[in-house]
């Protein structure tokens, strides 16, 4: 039956062969009376069995669309991999939680294809997943009930929409996309409770639809979600309203396929304006002014000026922050922008009460201060001698590359071995993507030697030399490192992947404190504020400063320079006075 009927053979006959098996003999008879799962089974089949006795004669092995999935403690997600990329993500509920690994990773497959499902409808499909016990659980079933009522829900998914669904197990390294999106915190997930909604309801209601939800508190049937979510009517609400209501429209009625295509791929690359970070930061800041808008009734796509005023007065006195205001506006007009809806935040009104709110909530800038080369050569004293241990070496590396580069720590972070080449006189770093670097054109940084024992060039070399790092590979060079207890050494670790900024923070924080600073008074940026400190002091050509810290303009350069007091003293010293 298998290679006609597929897995449904061994997922629908568990019990019946365990009811057979159970029997004292051969030629036992068997009862069914008390075996209501056996009934169940064989009910199914007298129902299903003309359904499933086909099967094509020649499949093709090509998949149409490949994607993977990965589950952690808070959430689990799911990516196709496809230029126009399609991300399921949903946060687990309190009793979720709870659950097994193998319950959570096969629950992450059951609803990303339940969301994908229309998508991928009449399709062969490749599913990845890291989990080893999914894969065959998929394949053959389980004796645990709620993990087979999954693998038939998955089954039946499949069949109802006349997808080809091929399960392979995969390394975690090699999923390494799904299992970030799996890890993403949506801070803004959450929902009123229903005695509330009921209450608003009874008052402005009845409400047809959710706009921003998820599949686990949406209030009504229908709703939108931010990422695909079982049940959910549209993803990015903003591209099913406003102007693309017609867009979308006129694209169906088009006989020109390729203009079809090119109007569906207008909304991804609209996204693409912005950065990843950007965009997320502006999704959850937009969701927060959603959910007070529906809270009081207003509309939120297109907003009133008044209503946008009214909500900025409502951040002034709830998180007195300015940054806060600032994104909050940004987020909404970049959704109005996408919309074509008309900007409220250009409103006069808007501005004034705006500018009016941070005045209000505007507070000094608290700056870190910036690390000397005097602090350069204690580190190095302490931590970069020939004594030193890997873990030590990676720390003052890290620190002298900062302070030398003006390196960001996103900048730092990301350097591969094969971004780095060694000369006679320097070395060059490759910057493959920086913050002011909108189009990822790249630059390069050069770091000369300098003969002492602070030199980041012999620093990095002996580093690299006792990490035991392949020329040119594709490694990352700052990673975490494994302790080996039996020959109280350091190694890196074998997974390709770099170093976390909590990480790195926590070690360099404890370097500055080992040589008698107050951490609390340091921070990462202290390194790059350091160096360009020491430069502007030095009296390196503006152009070249600027150009060496990948600074876009003389006002965010100069905040990086803290002046001495000898250079403060100066102005009034040459006054001829």
């Amino acid at each position: 039956m298998s290679p006609v009927m597929g897995n449904i053979v061994r997922l629908m006959t568990r019990k019946c062969y365990v009811a057979i098996e159970s029997r004292e003999s051969w030629d036992r008879k068997l009862s069914l009376s008390s075996l209501n799962s056996v009934i169940e089974e064989i009910g199914f089949w007298c129902k299903n069995l003309s359904l499933y006795n086909h099967r094509f004669l020649f499949l093709s092995k090509e998949k149409n669309v490949i994607v993977y999935s990965d589950a952690s403690d808070s959430a689990c997600a799911a990516c196709t991999v496809e230029v126009e990329e399609k991300v399921f993500h949903r946060m687990w509920t309190d009793n979720e939680r709870l659950q097994s690994s193998t319950w959570r990773e096969l629950k992450a497959i059951e609803d990303a294809l339940k969301s994908f499902s229309n998508y991928l409808a009449g399709k062969s499909l490749k599913w990845f997943t890291d989990n080893q016990n999914c894969e065959k659980i998929v394949q053959s079933g389980s004796m645990k009930p709620n993990l087979q009522d999954m693998a038939l829900n998955i089954f039946s998914t499949c069949i109802s929409h006349g997808i080809d669904l091929d399960i392979q197990w995969v390394p975690r390294k090699m999923n390494e996309r799904a299992d970030y999106l799996s890890k993403i915190i949506d801070l803004d997930d959450w929902c009123i409770s229903n005695s509330c909604f009921d209450y608003i309801s009874s008052i402005w209601g009845p409400f047809t639809i959710d706009r921003f939800a998820s599949s686990s508190n949406n209030k009504v049937p229908r709703f939108n979600s931010m990422f695909w979510n079982p049940g959910s009517e549209h993803v990015d609400y903003v591209f099913n309203t406003g102007r693309w209501t017609s867009t979308l429209l006129d694209s169906r009625n088009m006989r020109d396929q390729r203009l079809q295509e090119l109007t569906s791929l207008l909304p991804s690359y609209c996204l693409k304006a912005k950065a990843d970070n950007t965009r997320r930061q502006y999704r959850y800041a937009y969701k927060h002014f959603s959910d007070w808008c529906i809270s009081h009734a207003l509309t939120s796509l297109p907003a009133s000026d008044h209503t946008v005023s009214m909500y900025i007065i409502h951040l002034a006195q709830t998180y007195s922050s300015a940054p806060k205001i600032e994104e909050s506006t940004h987020a909404i007009s970049w959704f109005h922008d996408l919309a074509g809806f008309t900007d409220p935040c250009q409103s006069n009104l808007v501005k004034q009460v705006k500018e009016g709110a941070i005045r209000d909530t505007k507070k000094p800038v608290c700056r870190k201060e910036p690390i000397s080369a005097q602090h350069m050569s204690l580190l190095v004293d302490k931590f970069g001698n020939e004594k030193c241990s890997l873990y030590d070496l990676r720390t003052t590396t890290m620190c002298l590359l900062s302070y030398a580069g003006f390196l960001r720590f996103s900048e730092l972070s990301n350097l591969r071995m094969c971004d780095v080449n060694f000369f006679q006189t320097h070395v060059t770093l490759y910057i493959v993507k920086s913050k002011t670097d909108k189009y990822k054109a790249g630059s390069t940084v050069c770091i000369s030697k300098t003969g002492l024992s602070t030199c980041p060039v012999s620093m990095l070399s002996k580093y690299i030399e006792k990490a035991n790092i392949s020329p040119s590979s594709e490694e990352y060079l700052f990673r975490q490192l494994t302790y080996f207890k039996k020959s109280e050494s350091f190694r890196l670790r074998k997974v390709n992947k770099p170093i976390s900024y909590t990480r790195s923070r926590e070690i360099i924080l404890l370097a500055f404190e080992s040589i008698g600073l107050d951490k609390s008074k340091f921070g990462l940026h202290s390194l790059r504020s350091g160096g360009a400190t020491a430069a502007a002091s030095a009296g390196i050509n503006d152009r070249i400063f600027k150009k060496h810290g990948r600074w876009k303009t003389d006002k965010a350069k100069d905040g990086y320079v803290t002046e001495n007091l000898v250079e403060k003293l100066s102005v009034t010293k040459n006054l001829g006075i």
